[in-house]
């Protein structure tokens, strides 16, 4: 079986393109009105592109999520993360996120009493609708796959059927406690977070969506219980809005028409 490692890296193949091809705007002799010429970029090739047609935005959501960890009977929390994005082009945005999730469970030997995580990630997104479709400035309603890495700093307490309780990122005078180094003892994990938004655009500024996201750990005591099985991994479903702003701030008719091709 491929390692976890290796899993995440074939992913990031599979959304980056191999190729890119995209159309430039030029001005022939004699010819005043503005035409398109195709061009293509290999890998290896630096893909330029004007910066006037970039934007920054601000993210928001919320929504419930659950845990999955150590075969547990899921209970549902909750997960809200706000941040601030770049528009690179109509097909390629980055994005800085930060958050906070909530998480239940009850297992068959134990039952958690509080899990709750402080979460970071660096993302890219990527226009899935342009590339299958074509640019087209006056659609409303875009699907973008998404992936990214970052940390989550992380507390639980679990209380197990004989009546012992076990912490795991709270401070060194918490018996029965797996310390860590990040906030308040907190424990630190890499987290590999990724997932689809589905978004509409209400005006050139706002759109609103639905995010789908998994988050996986490189830890199996996310939730103070380890179970040698595999690593733990949560996931949620939110809603939320996003507004850009600057000069060109949602405006996507400016973009060349551009497409991916594999």
């Amino acid at each position: 079986m491929l390692s976890y490692t290796k899993k995440i890296f074939l992913l990031l193949l599979l959304i980056c393109p191999m190729t890119f091809i995209g159309q430039v705007k030029s001005v022939f002799p004699g010819n005043s009105k503005k035409t398109y010429k195709p061009t293509t970029f290999r890998p290896i090739e630096r893909v330029r592109y004007d910066s006037g047609h970039s934007y920054p935005y601000f993210i928001g959501n919320f929504g419930p999520a659950f845990l999955n960890a150590d075969n547990a009977r899921l209970d549902w929390g909750y997960e809200g993360k706000f941040g601030i994005g770049y528009q690179i082009t109509n097909m390629i945005g980055i994005e800085c996120n930060f958050g906070y999730v909530s998480l239940d469970g009850v297992y068959y030997q134990l039952e958690i009493e509080k899990l709750n995580a402080l979460e970071a990630s660096f993302n890219v997104n990527i226009n899935l609708t342009d590339i299958l479709f074509g640019y087209n400035p006056e659609r409303r309603i875009n699907v973008e796959p998404h992936i990214g890495i970052g940390q989550s700093q992380y507390k639980a307490h679990i209380i197990y059927n004989n009546g012992e309780h076990i912490y795991a990122g709270y401070d060194n005078h918490t018996p029965n406690n797996f310390h860590g180094h990040g906030v308040h003892g907190r424990r630190i994990a890499l987290t590999v977070p990724f997932g689809i938004n589905v978004n509409y655009e209400i005006t050139n500024r706002i759109k609103i969506h639905l995010d789908v996201e998994t988050t996986f750990t490189d830890c199996d005591k996310f939730d103070a219980a380890e179970s040698g099985i595999h690593y733990d991994w949560f996931s949620g479903t939110n809603l939320g809005i996003s507004y850009s702003w600057g000069r060109n701030g949602g405006h996507k008719s400016k973009f060349s028409p551009c497409e991916f091709t594999f």
